[in-house]
C-alpha cells in the first residue's frame, strides 16, 4: 500500500482481515437520490459510466440540507459495498449537535433513535505498525460498538482527492478522535517539515480551527486518545494533555473504551445517585415511619394504625386486615421512597388479636420490582426485617396465608385460607431511615 503526498493512502492492494467502512446516516445528507459519481463512488461500476450526474445537487450550510437526503458525495463520506463494508452495530445515545452549528431541535428524538453519532479518526501514519493499530480500534468502534467511523485505511479502493475528503468529514463529523503519537504530535504542533505528514498537518489545522472557533463546544467533541503502547506526551499541545480530560484505551475491548463512549453517547459508567434530602448539615437523619410516606397503591384492607404482635404493642404498624378473603394474591402496599433511604425495619407477625388463633403468614419485601427478602410467621413468633434499601424508588411491602394446599411455612403467595378467614398479619412500628 502506498501513501500520497499528503500522507493518506492511495490506491493499492486492500488488507484482507479489515475491510470496515462506515455507513452514512440519512440525517447528515446533502443530495437527493441520483445516479453516484463513478469516480468518488465505489458503488458504482466503470462499466456503469463514467460521467457524474450532478444535476439533483443540494448545496448549503449542513443546516439547510433536506432531512432525508442523502450526500451530494456518497465516497467522500466513507460510502463504499461488497468486501469493504461489515454491518454496524447498534448504539445508544443522547441528542448530540455538530461542531459549530446550532444545538438539535428539543423536540427531535434522543440520537440513539435517529441514528448513530458519527466518528473521525484523525491519525498519522507513524509506522505499518501504528496503521495497523489504528485499524484495529476503529473496526471495533465501528462493527462492534456501532459507531459510523470514518476511517482513510478504507478508503482505499478509489482515488480520492484527500484534502476534501478531510475538509467533508472533518465538517460532518460529530466527534472526531484524535488518535496521539508522536508524529502525530510533531505535525499537529508545528515541529515537522512543511512536507511531512501534510495530510495530519492539514487536519490539525482544522481541528485548531474549530476549537478557536467554539472553545467549549470544541473542547466537548475533540477527544484525545492514547491507544496500548502510546503516551500521554504525544499528545499534541494544543488539546492541554494534562489539564483536560484524555481517553487512555489500556485494551481494544469493548470495556477498554466505555468512557470514551460514554463521552460520545452522553452516558458516562458512573452516574450521579439521586440527592437526598437536605437536613441543614445533620448527619444522621431522624427516622421515618413509613406509613406516614406516600402510598402509590394498596390492596383492600390494607390500613395504618396500631398492632400488637408478639405481645408488644406497636402505634404506628401497617396492618393487613381484609373484610372478605381476596380470590388470589397477596395484600401489598407499595411505598414512595424517591431514593432518599438507606434502611427499612419492622417487626412482622400475625395479629396478637387474631380470629384464627392457627393461622400462619407470609411477608415478602419487593424493591423496585426486584424480591429482596421473604419471611414466614406465625402466632407468638414474629421475624424481626432489616433490608438495605438504598437508592430504591419504590418499596412493596406483602403480605399472605399460604394456600390450604402448601407448607404452613412455604412460599405460597395465596391469600385464600383454611375455613375461609382472611389473613390477619401486620408491620410493627416499620421506619426507614
Amino acid at each position: 500500500m502506498v501513501a500520497d503526498p499528503l500522507g493518506y493512502v492511495a490506491r493499492g492492494t486492500a488488507v484482507a482481515d479489515e475491510h470496515v467502512v462506515l455507513v452514512h446516516a440519512s440525517r447528515h445528507s446533502f443530495t437527493a437520490p441520483h445516479q453516484a459519481d463513478p469516480i468518488l463512488d465505489p458503488r458504482r461500476s466503470p462499466e456503469e459510466g463514467a460521467k457524474p450526474d450532478r444535476s439533483r445537487t443540494i448545496t448549503g450550510h449542513p443546516s439547510q440540507r433536506p432531512r432525508n437526503a442523502p450526500l451530494d458525495n456518497p465516497s467522500s463520506h466513507g460510502y463504499t459495498t461488497g468486501e469493504h463494508r461489515k454491518e454496524r452495530g447498534v448504539v445508544s445515545g443522547i441528542p448530540i449537535s455538530r461542531i459549530g452549528e446550532s444545538p438539535p431541535d428539543p423536540e427531535e428524538p434522543p440520537m440513539s433513535e435517529r441514528e448513530a453519532p458519527r466518528v473521525f479518526i484523525s491519525y498519522s501514519h507513524d509506522t505499518e505498525e501504528h496503521k495497523a493499530q489504528v485499524r484495529k480500534f476503529a473496526t471495533l468502534l465501528h462493527s462492534r460498538i456501532g459507531l459510523e467511523v470514518v476511517l482513510d485505511q478504507w478508503q482505499d479502493n478509489v482515488r480520492v482527492d484527500w484534502s476534501l475528503w478531510a475538509t467533508r468529514n472533518l465538517k460532518a463529523a460529530d466527534f472526531i478522535i484524535v488518535v496521539a503519537s508522536p508524529l502525530y504530535r510533531a505535525r499537529a504542533d508545528g515541529d515537522a517539515p512543511p512536507d511531512e505528514g501534510r495530510g495530519a498537518q492539514f487536519e490539525t489545522a482544522i481541528i485548531r480551527n474549530k476549537l478557536t472557533k467554539d472553545l467549549d463546544d470544541g473542547t466537548r467533541r475533540v477527544l484525545p486518545v492514547v491507544l496500548p503502547g502510546g503516551s500521554i506526551d504525544d499528545i499534541p499541545e494544543f488539546l492541554n494533555p494534562y489539564s483536560m480530560t484524555r481517553y487512555e484505551i489500556s485494551q481494544i475491548t469493548a470495556d477498554g473504551v466505555a468512557d470514551l463512549l460514554g463521552a460520545i453517547i452522553g452516558r458516562g459508567q458512573h452516574t450521579a445517585p439521586p440527592r437526598g434530602v437536605w437536613r441543614g448539615g445533620e448527619l444522621e437523619a431522624p427516622p421515618v415511619h413509613a406509613g406516614e410516606l406516600p402510598w402509590s397503591c394498596a390492596s383492600q384492607g390494607i390500613r395504618r394504625g396500631p398492632a400488637s404482635i408478639g405481645g408488644v404493642r406497636y402505634e404506628n404498624s401497617i396492618v393487613l386486615r381484609p373484610s372478605i378473603p381476596a380470590a388470589t394474591g397477596p395484600g401489598y402496599v407499595e411505598l414512595d421512597l424517591g431514593g432518599h433511604y438507606e434502611r427499612f425495619t419492622t417487626v412482622a407477625g400475625v395479629l396478637d388479636d387474631a380470629r384464627d388463633p392457627h393461622q400462619v403468614g407470609h411477608l415478602r419485601v419487593v424493591l423496585d420490582g426486584t424480591p429482596r427478602s421473604a419471611h414466614n410467621v406465625a402466632p407468638g413468633k414474629p421475624a424481626e426485617i432489616d433490608v438495605d434499601v438504598s437508592g430504591a424508588r419504590v418499596l412493596r411491602l406483602e403480605m399472605s396465608r399460604p394456600s390450604p394446599t402448601a407448607s404452613p411455612f412455604g412460599s405460597a403467595a395465596v391469600v385464600v385460607t383454611r375455613r375461609g378467614r382472611p389473613p390477619e398479619l401486620g408491620l410493627g412500628d416499620p421506619v426507614v431511615t
